[in-house]
């Protein structure tokens, strides 16, 4: 059986994109999943919530693994040489690192670049449920890249008058990736994020998604709660006696997106 591999995107930055990649980890983790993330965002937030410690020296990150594979001194399985394990309050959790040099990687123009990570986890993932690659805010190679090794894409985006054409930009580079990279790429769904219930305009939005994408929106949305933030800058998951239902929902997103990963997402 495949290792279901899911990509966390959105071109656009300050969705909660990465917050949603951790606590995702940690509540499939809860579950007896043994997760690893794959932090393909130079910003290297995943990095940094997930309480990774890096020797500057020694340590091997993601960019070391890419920049092995494209020259040609590595190749299949090389990604097991830079998975580091979570800090404490992340447990049955693998991190591969990412650092700010990772940027580097977005104007590399070597042959078959959008097969790098692939070819990198090939042989490396398979002691893992599953793989959650947290994409950088672009779409740009990383995130090609991320798209060509998953086996779905789960769209996170908020329910603002922007969502609606940063999902659509999505859905074109996601079909792109389809048509030339990776025809079993499927979709995970889309996730909105930072729902509030008592504000008008984000049902408005969150009803121009549904009449869009109809069943391609997830029935999860994940409530807007100051405590996710907190929880970041402390590097734990966000604990549940103070968000209950912010972890329910991230349960309940969990058990969708690894259950429902083929749906499809119009242009």
């Amino acid at each position: 059986m495949t290792t279901p591999v899911i990509a966390v995107a959105n071109q656009k930055g300050g969705v909660g994109k990465t917050a949603t990649t951790v606590n995702l980890a940690d509540a499939m983790a809860r579950n007896r999943s043994r997760v690893l993330v794959i932090d393909a965002d130079p910003q290297a937030n995943a990095t940094s919530i997930l309480d990774v410690e890096l020797d500057s020296t020694e340590s091997r990150t993601l960019h070391d693994v890419l920049t092995a594979v494209a020259t040609g001194q590595a190749g299949a399985g090389a990604l097991a040489a830079a998975i580091h394990p979570a800090g404490p309050a992340w447990t049955g959790i693998d991190v591969v690192p990412a650092q700010r040099e990772l940027a580097s990687r977005e104007a590399v123009n070597s042959p078959g670049r959008e097969f790098h990570l692939r070819t990198a986890m090939d042989g490396a993932v398979e002691g893992y449920d599953v793989v959650i690659i947290d994409c950088p805010p672009s779409l740009g190679a990383l995130t090609l890249g991320a798209l060509t090794a998953a086996t779905s894409v789960l769209i996170v985006t908020e329910p603002r008058a922007s969502s609606v054409d940063g999902v659509a930009e999505l859905a074109v580079t996601i079909d792109t990736v389809r048509r030339y990279y990776n025809k079993k790429l499927t979709t995970a769904g889309i996730l909105i994020n930072r729902w509030r219930s008592d504000r008008l305009d984000r049902a408005v939005w969150r009803q121009e998604l549904g009449a869009i994408y109809g069943a391609a929106v997830i029935d999860h949305p994940l409530p807007e709660r100051e405590v996710v933030a907190v929880a970041a800058t402390n590097c734990v998951p966000v604990p549940r006696r103070e968000a209950y239902d912010y972890v329910a929902a991230i349960e309940a997103v969990a058990r969708h997106v690894l259950t429902n990963q083929d749906t499809e997402v119009a242009r």
